[in-house]
């Protein structure tokens, strides 16, 4: 009797142990337009006569999830089970390109998705989109490409590839690396958004 009651006491004391410990929760992590320089040459006093749509991206598989990926060696990814996107990277990139183009009304029309007689459609793919701890050394890795495509021909028209690794230095945090991320693709936006300019004042009648 005794033995059985110093059982039930132990294990009272260990579920009230567990309870006064702080729950473990999952984060999730947004990809979103980071405030910073934007290049003179994308503001305008009217806008393109173009009717533009935003559509979704294409990811590889590998990254084709809200789990966020890790690299740790060459060949090697693992998956954060506590860190996640808080959209499917197809659509969060689409989402960040539409509200940094529709922010600066470049264009006549700026559609997310699909709309009724647009000129051209922005799409994209990514290629890799990671967090990367090889080593000591901590870094953000994106890899993709930006495509520009006729809507009426249903054929490229421009191309803008990226590959590149910003180290984590200040900011180590997931935080800190989904803001990094981020930029990156803020960044790489805007040096295709200068080509689409320079294009249609070429290339218009």
């Amino acid at each position: 009797m005794r033995r059985t009651i110093l059982l039930l006491a132990a294990l009272t004391g260990v579920i009230l142990s567990g309870c006064s410990k702080s729950a473990i929760v999952r984060k999730f992590y947004v990809l979103e337009a980071q405030p910073g320089p934007l290049d003179t040459r994308l503001l305008r006093n009217q806008p393109l006569a173009i009717k533009l749509d935003v559509r979704d991206f294409v990811i590889a598989k590998a990254y084709d999830q809200t789990r966020i990926a890790l690299r740790t060696r060459s060949n090697e990814l693992s998956y954060y089970y506590y860190h996640l996107w808080a959209v499917q990277p197809a659509a969060a990139v689409a989402d960040m390109v539409y509200e940094v183009v529709a922010g600066l009304e470049l264009f006549q029309r700026c559609t997310r998705g699909y709309s009724i007689g647009p000129d051209y459609y922005l799409t994209g793919q990514i290629m890799a989109l990671e967090r990367s701890q090889i080593g000591k050394k901590e870094s953000a890795h994106l890899s993709g490409a930006y495509f520009l495509f006729d809507a009426h021909t249903e054929l490229p028209v421009l191309q803008h590839t990226f590959d590149k690794s910003v180290e984590l230095k200040a900011d180590k945090s997931m935080n800190g690396f989904a803001e990094i991320a981020s930029q990156m693709l803020y960044e790489e936006y805007q040096l295709f958004l200068q080509q689409i300019v320079e294009y249609y004042q070429n290339e218009k009648p």
